[in-house]
């Protein structure tokens, strides 16, 4: 292995963990808006 290519691994490494960490938190604030929103308006949820 290259010093380039090394180097262009971990470039690419680092942006899949920065997207993967992207992703989390937007399904975090997703879920928390869903709850937030659940709290405000419980009575719309007829499903059992």
């Amino acid at each position: 292995m290259t010093k380039q290519t090394r180097e262009r691994v971990s470039i690419y490494l680092l942006g899949v963990a920065i997207g993967l960490f992207l992703v989390g938190i937007y399904f975090m604030g997703r879920n928390m808006l869903q709850r937030a929103q659940q709290q405000q308006a419980p009575t719309q949820q007829t499903t059992p």
